[in-house]
């Protein structure tokens, strides 16, 4: 059987996009590479990423963009320089139109009937403005109709064209008349449709760039330096870049952490709400854990470094959030098919509209008129950003308040949740059980405590870590054949006896008496575990995980916003219970296996769109079954691929604040969508009929762009 081709992703910048039907333009030059799975191109952040085969070269995919009339590079996770500022690339040409364009404007509409030489003036005032200022969409269009494509560029370039030429040969027609000239150049038609074309594209590149400032202000958080230690204690100032993992490094009060590290030495308060959205700060002493870009507030720490680079926490987020604002929501894919033939229809639209005033007994002049507005009235910008635009704004502000979003289908997804599955332990509850209660039923209570503690010593479990913790510090005798059975508890050999610690199903199974007052230990929440001695029932162990101080808020908040809430845990169906009612649960799922989760998750999607919310490790099959996973914690690598949210911070309200924030967005798509296909529906007609003059389209063209990004912008405002 033969192996199947290793995939590899490829993110790449794309320049030179003026529209959707360009993003349909790249991704078909894309897909026509074999070896290329998926391509998904975004116009709002001017990128795309390419799903292929590992025989497919990066540049390979670079060229043929390229070839396409467009201009690719690698993306690379750098702050956009001032360079990049789209005032100093506009500046000039827009200078030029208004210079020369308002006088064109002003001498057209003000000055009629006019001498045979004012209409000559207005032809040396508005060639510059077309040519000189305008030239990018002729550039453009001389690209795509080389490569057998339009955009919108396409459509300004002939609306603007058209009414150049029909006015230059106007003045050679009617020369020697002033009057009649004065009434057929519409030379400050060509030279405003430029201008107002020009400013709305400047504005709508600013607005654009607002959209993206989450991203820029998380790249900005790292240091560019650190204080190296290097052995014998000399300290460096060196660039990020030379610091390794296991280097040590010296941070001071007010900076920041160059990279993610434990800490070796000191204490001191973090501010990690760069990380987490929380704004009080936390306290980190020798052995914690600590994530680069947050601040040390006061105390210095030395940190010995665990990751650097790409695989900083930081990075990961700044990687998922781009690779959530380059994803296409399914109805952006609709969209974009739209786009692909909208252009070539307005085309044909525009020249029945020519013919159609003509057959009605209009002037050429007339019909041109009404078919250059309708050209410059249907760019479909407006169209193109609808959907991109409210999801690059939404990511960003979800990971400004510690919620991860992994792609737009899982926004998408999160504002349809109606039930959510929500994992116990570390997800409803601290995640760090204690002893609470240790009942002897044969023997010596400490004997049994020093054996339960040396049996459960090699387990990982949390139950486990409760119960050598209450142990003590003393000396534990070795466990041998130490066995975890999944699910239900654990078995070793202690000092000559078979210790065996598990549910009290399992010692059912097993045949040994289960004391009544189990019930009694589950009934106040508690895990039961009973401790089996050579087969015989020997102690009663309760364990409680305390409940998270916000978890309580957190449902109340989901049965605010109409969602079924489950609970599904591996404990008792009594401690379950116990644990639901102080939540005020809607629904149980007890004694459930961790391969069983998946199957529960399966059984509630039958009857509605269904989250599941865990740690992100142990949940992960639950997580990848559910309509919309939900991983709780730091956000591991792991959470972060299995999950389509994830929790920077473990607060069971982020996950409110996920679904919030979806139908936030989603109702705001609708909004761009209706006001981009209602522009078009409404606007079009007007211009066909002679009722909009093309100044004023291009003025409208222009403003329903940067409205839908404005409207977009929104969502910064999203608490």
């Amino acid at each position: 059987m033969a192996e199947e081709p290793q995939t590899s992703t490829t993110e790449l910048s794309v320049k030179g996009m003026t529209c959707a039907a360009c993003v349909r333009h790249v991704e078909r030059a894309i897909g026509k590479i074999d070896g290329v799975g998926e391509a998904l191109v975004s116009f709002a952040s001017e990128a795309a990423t390419i799903s292929h085969t590992s025989a497919v070269e990066p540049q390979a995919v670079i060229d043929a963009i390229n070839s396409a009339g467009y201009q690719a590079d690698f993306r690379e996770a750098v702050v956009e320089s001032s360079e990049d500022d789209p005032l100093k690339k506009d500046r000039v040409d827009i200078l030029v139109a208004i210079l020369l364009g308002l006088p064109t404007f002003g001498i057209s509409m003000f000055w009629h009937p006019r001498p045979e030489w004012a209409n000559w003036l207005l032809l040396v005032l508005s060639t510059p403005v077309i040519a000189f200022s305008g030239r990018r969409f002729f550039v453009t269009t001389y690209k795509s109709i080389s490569h057998r494509t339009v955009g919108m560029d396409t459509l300004i370039a002939l609306g603007t064209s058209a009414a150049w030429l029909y006015s230059t040969w106007a003045l050679f027609k009617f020369s020697g008349d002033g009057h009649a000239q004065s009434n057929n150049v519409y030379y400050e038609t060509a030279a405003v449709i430029v201008l107002l074309i020009l400013v709305g594209k400047h504005l709508e590149a600013r607005s654009r760039r607002r959209m993206s400032d989450s991203i820029r202000s998380l790249m900005a958080l790292a240091p560019d330096t650190a204080i190296l230690i290097r052995p014998g204690g000399k300290e460096d100032v060196v660039p990020l870049e030379r610091i390794a993992p296991k280097d040590q490094i010296r941070v001071r009060p007010g900076d920041r952490i160059p990279a993610d590290g434990t800490v070796a030495d000191g204490e001191s308060y973090i501010d990690e709400s760069m990380l987490t959205g929380e704004p009080d700060p936390v306290l980190r002493a020798v052995g914690d854990s600590v994530t680069g870009g947050t601040i040390v507030q006061n105390g210095t720490l030395v940190v010995r470094i665990d990751r650097v680079g790409k695989e900083t926490t930081l990075s990961r987020i700044i990687q998922m959030v781009e690779r959530a604002q380059t994803s296409k929501a399914p109805v952006q894919k609709l969209v974009d098919k739209v786009a692909g033939i909208f252009v070539p229809a307005v085309i044909v639209t525009a020249a029945l509209t020519f013919g159609g005033w003509l057959m009605a007994g209009g002037s050429v002049t007339d019909g041109l008129t009404a078919a250059v507005a309708v050209l410059i009235i249907a760019c479909p910008c407006a169209l193109g950003l609808a959907t991109p635009a409210a999801i690059v704004v939404s990511s960003g502000r979800g990971a400004e308040l510690g919620v991860l979003i992994k792609d737009s289908e899982s926004l998408e997804r999160a504002g349809a949740v109606d039930t959510i599955l929500l994992d116990k332990t570390g997800t409803l509850t601290e995640g760090r059980p204690a002893l609470v209660e240790f009942r002897a039923i044969s023997g010596d209570k400490a004997d049994l405590m020093k054996w339960a503690a040396a049996a459960e010593h090699g387990s990982e479990h949390p139950v486990a870590k409760a119960i050598v913790q209450a142990a003590g510090e003393g000396p534990v005798p070795e466990a041998t054949e130490f066995n975890a059975v999944r699910g239900k508890g654990i078995e070793a050999v202690v000092e000559g006896r078979k210790i065996v610690i598990g549910s009290t199903r399992w010692a059912e199974e097993l045949g040994a008496d289960v004391p009544a007052d189990s019930a009694e230990l589950a009934g106040a929440g508690q895990t039961v575990m009973v401790m089996l001695v050579d087969g015989k029932t020997a102690a009663l162990i309760g364990v409680a995980d305390p409940i998270r101080e916000t978890s309580r808020s957190a449902i109340q908040e989901m049965k605010d916003q109409g969602l079924r809430t489950v609970m599904v845990t591996g404990d008792s169906h009594s401690t379950a219970l116990a644990v639901a009612q102080q939540l005020g649960l809607d629904q149980v799922e007890a004694e459930v296996l961790p391969e069983g989760k998946a199957e529960i998750v399966a059984k509630h999607q039958k009857t509605g769109t269904t989250a599941m919310v865990g740690d992100g490790i142990n949940d992960a099959p639950a997580l990848a079954q559910a309509d919309l996973g939900i991983a709780m914690g730091s956000g591991t690598d792991q959470a972060m691929e299995t999950a389509g949210v994830t929790l920077m911070r473990p607060d069971l309200r982020g996950a409110i604040t996920a679904i919030r924030l979806s139908k936030r967005t989603i109702a705001t798509i609708k909004m761009n969508l209706f006001w981009a296909f209602g522009y078009n529906v409404v606007m079009i007609p007007l211009a066909a009929f002679g009722k909009l003059s093309p100044m004023w389209a291009a003025g409208a063209m222009a403003f329903s762009s940067v409205s839908v990004i404005l409207n977009s912008l929104r969502l910064k405002r999203f608490e």
